[in-house]
């Protein structure tokens, strides 16, 4: 989901709507990126790649040059996936502190829009 479309929704909340309305809708448009399955991905490379040395540091034959470039081969694959999903994770980061402060703004600016009406 592009930031612009959550911005976009965020945005389709009816002025009426209270301040603790537009929390709940921020919050919900948080968990919907769901952090916790690319972490879970992360670690399970990790653990992938931690089994990966420990099985040729117990090969007996892991001077073998063979043996060496598929240990480096695998080892090389693992850092790829955990690259591709630590990417992942920085631009969800940064889709949350982007709609963080859209709704910091749209909150100043429905502080402003009540102290006009005041006078």
């Amino acid at each position: 989901m592009e930031i612009d479309q959550l911005v976009s929704s965020n945005s389709q909340v009816q002025s009426s709507s209270s301040l603790n309305d537009l929390k709940m809708e921020f919050y919900s448009l948080e968990t919907k990126l769901d952090f916790t399955k690319i972490i879970q991905k992360i670690n399970n490379s990790t653990k992938v790649q931690q089994n990966v040395i420990t099985k040729y540091k117990n090969d007996s034959y892991f001077r073998v040059n063979k043996n060496s470039e598929k240990f480096m081969d695998e080892m090389e694959a693992q850092k790829k996936t955990q690259i591709v999903y630590l990417n992942e994770l920085k631009q969800r980061v940064k889709m949350i502190s982007d709609l963080e402060i859209f709704y910091n703004l749209r909150k100043i600016l429905r502080r402003i829009s009540v102290s006009f009406k005041v006078f």
